[in-house]
């Protein structure tokens, strides 16, 4: 990256939350924070390493073997805030193991 660029970036399952910041911040009238300008979609980091349709961080869960019989994380609760949190990073370090690096790859259209 170049001089004053950051080397840090918000990393989500999914376009939804950062594009509600957008949606929020203009109906406050304030203008959108720098940090969510750009940030990673991991769903869109896993289709594009992996191939497929990962959906959401099931589907990228049960790519790593991490659902039980049900189709339940085997680690947490899905949908549970910080059990989100460690699955979503269980699929991040993965795909970081396999490819060393991911990408930018959110922004408002």
């Amino acid at each position: 990256m170049g001089h004053g660029q950051s080397t840090t970036a918000i990393l989500t399952c999914g376009d939804w939350d950062c594009k509600h910041v957008h949606t929020q911040c203009g109906i406050c009238g304030i203008p959108v924070p720098p940090a969510f300008r750009q940030w990673v979609n991991i769903k869109r980091s896993y289709n594009e390493a992996y191939g497929g349709e990962f959906r959401g961080m099931k589907s990228m869960l049960a790519r790593l073997k991490l659902l039980d019989r049900e189709g339940n994380p085997l680690h947490g609760f899905h949908h549970l805030g910080m059990h989100d949190v460690e699955n979503i990073c269980r699929c991040v370090l993965h795909l970081l193991n396999d490819y060393g690096e991911i990408q930018l790859n959110g922004w408002m259209r």
